[in-house]
């Protein structure tokens, strides 16, 4: 029994294909809902500027004339890595891009992540770096994977890492929202909701109401009026973003794996908040609220009443924030943390020259970027 490695583009992402890549999503080491066909499909549909140059990277398990999926992840080069003229070739990092671990075969991990790894390596479509993006940092996939470099004898350069806020439902809602904030915080936001409330009728409201699209379309328009709209970042800017979501949106909630919450003000909302569900794991999605009423907190209201609907869901053992920015309220409410990483692999001579060569050229940068400071306060 062997595993080989085939590079699959969109047009061959079909029929069985991605039946198998369904059930691997299913039985994965780590889950992951972004790599999950009812996501990734509709991005690279959608969000691909060049639909030949990304696809995907499938592993294979084959035995008795038959082949089993046993790994999968999506695949792009790149020109440029770290802004030096080096090709990369790894991790499709599209801008919705928000977790990058491979599906592995749970019964199959290590070979599948040896097998997919090598084939970054010295496959056809090798460059001289290897660029994993958003990877665990602990937990099994990342034991895995060190094993994975272990056994082929390369050695990875963790580029960037950063501790993400993850919520572990244990024990009951109120008393993890006791501990996690301070009881004149904990007043100060009551007294905000009240006030909200002279405003007119409050409620929480849980799932997409009239369809997905109307509840994807809800949520951009939100996005569209705040500070996303005013720089041009909104998804409702872009036909393809718009597609995209409610395509993505359409799909999870048809399985039952889209989580929707909303805030509502006499029945319009005011803030939203969607999660995507894998396993026994949710990932935060998207979320926004209007900035007209951020007066009254509309963003931290609806986290903690998706703490406290989150800690009623006894299969969700953990939902991950997917937040980067320290502003989030998520930083402040969620007590854990899970450690996500950037690598790079050197696959050659260039490679590793590259690698050992990147410290001093962002020490470099550093002290430019500073003189110039420095000389722009003195003038």
């Amino acid at each position: 029994m062997t595993v080989s490695v085939e590079w699959l583009d969109l047009a061959a992402l079909r029929g069985d294909v991605v039946e198998q890549w369904a059930h691997l999503a299913d039985h994965a080491l780590e889950p992951n809902p972004f790599l999950d066909p009812l996501y990734l499909v509709p991005a690279l549909r959608h969000l691909a500027s060049d639909a030949g140059a990304v696809g995907v990277a499938a592993a294979w398990r084959e035995a008795g004339g038959e082949r089993r999926l046993v790994g999968l992840m999506p695949v792009a080069r790149a020109r440029r890595t770290k802004r030096l003229p080096v090709a990369s070739v790894g991790t499709w990092d599209h801008i919705h891009a928000m977790h990058g671990t491979p599906l592995l075969d749970a019964d199959d991990a290590a070979d599948a992540c040896q097998g997919l790894l090598e084939w970054l390596l010295r496959g056809p479509r090798r460059a001289p770096l290897v660029r994993l993006t958003r990877i665990s940092g602990d937990g099994p996939f990342a034991a895995t994977f060190e094993a994975a470099c272990a056994a082929l004898g390369v050695q990875p350069w963790v580029d960037r890492t950063s501790l993400r806020p993850v919520l572990m439902p244990t024990g009951s809602a109120d008393d993890y929202i006791k501990g996690a904030m301070k009881g004149r915080n904990r007043g100060n936001l009551a007294r905000r909701l009240r006030r909200l409330a002279e405003e007119g009728a409050v409620d929480f409201e849980a799932g997409v109401g009239a369809s997905a699209e109307s509840a994807a379309r809800a949520l951009m328009t939100i996005e569209a009026g705040g500070w996303k709209g005013a720089h041009g970042t909104a998804m409702a800017r872009s036909e393809a973003e718009s597609a995209f979501f409610i395509e993505v949106l359409r799909g999870f909630e048809e399985q039952g794996r889209l989580r929707c919450l909303s805030l509502h003000l006499d029945g319009a909302p005011i803030a939203m908040r969607t999660s995507l569900v894998a396993g026994t794991e949710a990932f935060t999605f998207k979320l926004t609220y209007d900035e007209a009423y951020e007066r009254f907190s509309p963003g931290t209201q609806l986290e903690l009443e998706s703490i406290r609907r989150t800690f009623a869901e006894p299969a969700l053992t953990r939902m991950d924030s997917c937040a980067s920015l320290e502003s989030s309220p998520m930083f402040r409410l969620w007590k854990d943390r899970r450690d996500v990483r950037t690598v790079l692999i050197p696959a050659s001579a260039v490679g590793r020259a590259v690698v050992r060569a990147i410290p001093l050229l962002e020490r470099l940068r550093r002290s430019a970027s500073s003189s110039a400071d420095s000389s722009a306060e003195s003038s």
